[in-house]
């Protein structure tokens, strides 16, 4: 009042300084809010986990940790129209603002006072962010806030960079978040691949993500685009030629899907990165680049589909395709029946145990080759043991009698595999096996038994790649994995420098014995015109009862891993490895197209003229000869001991296992008389009894009439030939000899313990997942 009266200079001055003391109070007000206002953090959000295949394709997505479907792209990957449209019909002053337009939030003021309601907005693109990062109830003050965040935001961070997280993180109906997740479900399409009319059809969604969804509204949402066709047209931003093509674009309700492809793979990786920045955006990375090939993921998926036709479906099928060099998962396949009872098609098979069947021969051959036991060219005998009917049998249930340790592994023979696995011993048998990848298997290798040679364990298709990609390299470790190699670390153990498990030239052998597709049916054999062909190597394996089937197949660039089976261990008479399998790795072996030959052989090879026979090196008296190969520097093997001079004429002795065979094939020629041999126990086994009351066979080879059994040096039993006394023992280490009617002997030691006693003793088994 005191103004008022004392006349006009009063008045004025006393506005003045009203009026100063209003803009030091907002400047005030101004100061205190920025110091004390902080923006939300924009960067870290949740995001969908997104896996990559090695040549950036998109094949798995999952909702994020907020429930919403949100895959991240660079501003760079969302099309040429998007960032445009958004820019022109959101924020058109974008670039030339500091985070709010006054300029529009002048006019937004002076229009709503005029019409003293809401009739126009000032939200730039920089506040929609804002109120997306950190939604809150719209009022007055709240709206203050986010002006005051969204200055400071746009001071911090750059224009590109905005638009980016806005596009991202943008709200687009539903469960939608961002650009990418939208072009995917409204149609189909990436983001970098949408025209004009798609991408003005998701700019309206900015301003009513439900009002305009097309799938529920198309003509409603049809109507809003063409509104913001004709302003882009206006602004200069498209041609009217350009807005009209646009707006001849049908606007259909069809609904895209987002992609998840390789489901069991994509569960181990995500689990295992179930805390890594691919769950949220704060590294700037747009998914997980793994090392799959989406092109041949299909294929492995449906070839195995096919093969799986002919049975029922509870039968399944698994898979694996490893790049050698690396290590990498081309394809994987944890379980390729997605029909049948509810809930089976979840289980990934790949990674459960199951017996290997015969896939193990090589690792036990392999053990005798570096230990300069045998050669590929070497003798076996593929007959029947006199064990009470409890010899190995054959696949096809048939003897050969004498065969060379090459034609025994590739033709898979049980009865020579037992053989060699007794020849090399369990221990290192054991050793062999554990060093080639199957790190699981119990140090007790007389837990197993003979049965080692033929399935008696279990293993699963991971521990099998491992293997079998050691055989492909060489010798050389490799471990699958689904990191491409730039990700990997120095200390990775997958590259050529990779230490050396097993010696190269006894792999080498191995391999030799393994390799080419003859054995497989003529209808499946490989397509050789082409010109990248590699003969593969491969073995197959069907476990006891037709349980499991198996093919292991491999050439220098890729090893290939199948199984087919019933999850809860049924068998099925059909369940043989070539006629499921075989028709599986075909198209996959021509489809990799390896262009890497087998290497020569390595310089820790020899070659030295063997018996064609026998294997051993040549002697005077041998029939016929061949070229072989051998380690070099080992133990050298004695010449030809079964090509003899006998009365002065060349004479063929045939060693125990083979004598009787041999001359029930040929009753002209007189059997030799061999020396008999103890077969169980057998030599410094160990065999766990369950307790007191268990016994023991007693069995032996080669013995004629009648057989006295004497333990530790006392006697014990007489029978005759081909019976089986059975004897209680004590635990402790024992020796068992016996003498037939000839006078002919043989003898062995063994250790007996109890069950109870093993089990303390056993490590259990460690597995890879």
């Amino acid at each position: 009042m005191g103004c008022l009266m004392n006349g006009r200079r009063r008045v004025g001055r006393c506005f003045r300084y009203g009026l100063g003391l209003g803009l030091a109070a907002a400047a005030l007000t101004l100061a205190l809010s920025w110091v004390f206002i902080s923006p939300p953090e924009v960067r870290n959000f949740a995001v969908s986990p997104t896996l990559l295949d090695r040549h950036d394709r998109l094949y798995h997505a999952r909702l994020s940790a907020d429930g919403e479907w949100l895959l991240p792209r660079p501003l760079s990957e969302m099309g040429l129209w998007l960032p445009k449209v958004a820019v022109a019909i959101e924020d058109k002053r974008f670039r030339h603002h500091s985070g709010v337009d006054f300029l529009a939030l002048g006019r937004a003021v002076r229009q709503n006072l005029f019409h003293r309601r809401a009739v126009s907005g000032a939200s730039t693109i920089t506040m929609q962010t804002v109120r997306i990062a950190n939604p809150r109830e719209r009022t007055l003050f709240n709206k203050y806030v986010e002006l005051i965040q969204a200055l400071k935001i746009g001071h911090a961070i750059s224009k590109d960079e905005l638009l980016e997280i806005y596009l991202n993180r943008a709200p687009f109906g539903g469960n939608l978040r961002g650009a990418e997740s939208a072009a995917r479900f409204y149609f189909d399409k990436n983001a970098r691949d949408l025209s004009l009319g798609e991408s003005a059809l998701l700019v309206a969604l900015l301003r009513g993500p439900s009002l305009y969804r097309p799938d529920r509204r198309p003509e409603l949402a049809r109507r809003r685009r063409d509104l913001i066709l004709d302003r882009l047209a206006d602004q200069g931003v498209a041609t009217p030629e350009e807005a009209a093509a646009a707006k001849a674009e049908p606007v259909t309700g069809r609904r895209g899907h987002m992609p998840r492809e390789a489901w069991h793979l994509s569960e181990i990786i995500l689990a295992d990165n179930r805390d890594s920045s691919l769950w949220r955006w704060d590294s700037r990375k747009y998914g997980l680049t793994t090392t799959l090939d989406f092109g041949l993921q299909k294929t492995l998926e449906m070839r195995l589909r096919l093969g799986l036709d002919q049975f029922p479906e509870r039968i399944t099928g698994a898979g694996a395709v490893m790049d050698n060099a690396t290590g990498g998962l081309l394809a994987y396949v944890g379980n390729a029946r997605w029909t049948g009872e509810p809930g089976r098609h979840w289980v990934d098979c790949a990674l459960a145990p199951r017996s290997p069947g015969s896939t193990l021969k090589p690792f036990i051959y392999l053990a005798a080759f570096s230990r300069n036991l045998l050669t590929p060219a070497s003798l076996l005998a593929d007959t029947p043991w006199r064990l009470s009917g409890q010899a190995p049998r054959n696949f096809d249930r048939f003897y050969r009698g004498p065969v060379n340790a090459q034609a025994a592994l590739a033709d898979s023979l049980n009865a020579p595999a037992v053989r060699v696995l007794r020849m090399v011993g369990q221990p290192a048998a054991l050793d062999t096996l554990r060093e080639s990848g199957f790190r699981h298997l119990l140090l007790n290798g007389h837990y197993y038994g003979d049965s080692l040679a033929l399935g008696g364990c279990e293993v699963n298709m991971w521990q099998m790649l491992q293997a079998y990609g050691l055989l492909a390299r060489l010798g050389r470790e490799v471990v699958p994995t689904w990191l491409p190699t730039s990700a990997l670390n120095q200390s990775d153990k997958n590259p050529a420098s990779a230490r050396r498990l097993l010696p190269e030239g006894a792999v080498w052998l191995v391999n030799e014995c393994l390799k080419g597709d003859s054995r497989l049916p003529a209808g499946l054999r490989l397509n050789r015109e082409h010109s990248a062909w590699v003969e593969p190597a491969f073995k197959t394996g069907t476990s006891h009862g037709l349980r499991d089937a198996w093919l292991a197949a491999y050439t220098p660039s890729h090893t290939v891993i199948l199984w087919a089976g019933d999850p809860a261990g049924q068998a099925h008479h059909q369940l043989k490895a070539l006629n499921v399998l075989g028709p599986v790795l075909v198209p996959l072996a021509e489809a990799q197209k390896a262009d890497k030959p087998w290497p020569s052989p390595p310089a820790d090879l020899e070659l030295f003229t063997a018996c064609s026979i026998s294997g051993e090196p040549a002697g005077p008296h041998c029939p016929g000869r061949r070229q072989a190969y051998r380690l070099r520097n080992g133990a050298k093997s004695h010449p030809c001991r079964i090509h003899v001079l006998k009365g002065g004429q060349a004479a063929t002795v045939w060693p125990p296992e083979l004598a009787g065979f041999m001359a029930a094939m040929n009753p002209e020629i007189t059997a030799p008389q061999p020396g008999p041999a103890i077969t169980s126990p057998w030599p410094d086994g160990v065999i766990a009894l369950e307790d007191s009351s268990a016994k023991i066979p007693l069995r032996g080879e080669g013995t004629q009439g009648l057989v006295h059994w004497y333990v530790d040096e006392e006697f014990f039993h007489s029978a005759p030939a081909g019976q089986t006394p059975m004897l209680a023992m004590t635990p402790g280490r024992h020796k068992v000899t016996l003498v037939d009617s000839a006078g002919r002997t043989a003898g062995t030691e063994f250790t007996v313990l109890y069950s109870q006693d093993r089990d303390r003793d056993r490590d259990l088994p460690v597995l890879p997942f």
